[in-house]
């Protein structure tokens, strides 16, 4: 698939697609012989993936990291598993935080309301 194709089905602008793989956010796609872009489905596996864990404002520097960790294969599983627990365990930190701001917002609105 091409790049405009790929751009028009995930809503990313062609030019966000070219950064995100300059920059090792998504690994570098196959290329044509003559030099065109020519995603694959594990391309677009990984522009899905990047896609959805940016949605979840994780940082661009965590994906990075994780394919960089990917790309390395099998000796790398162990790293990779490690590289996301820890990011696991900051998101659900992250999530109790957000639910006691939630419950604390609930009880001001409860009270400002007269229940």
């Amino acid at each position: 698939m091409e790049i405009t194709e790929v751009a028009k089905q995930y809503d990313i602008p062609t030019d966000t697609l070219r950064r995100w793989e300059r920059i090792g956010l998504i690994p570098p796609v196959t290329k044509t012989a003559s030099g065109l872009r020519n995603y694959t489905a594990a391309d677009l596996s990984w522009v899905r993936y990047a896609k959805t864990l940016l949605a979840a404002h994780l940082p661009e520097d965590f994906l990075i990291e994780y394919v960089t960790l990917a790309q390395l294969g099998a000796k790398a599983k162990p790293a990779r598993s490690a590289f996301l627990k820890a990011q696991l365990a900051e998101i659900q930190t992250t999530c109790t935080q957000l639910t006691t701001i939630m419950t604390d917002m609930e009880t001001s609105l409860d009270k400002t309301n007269g229940v």
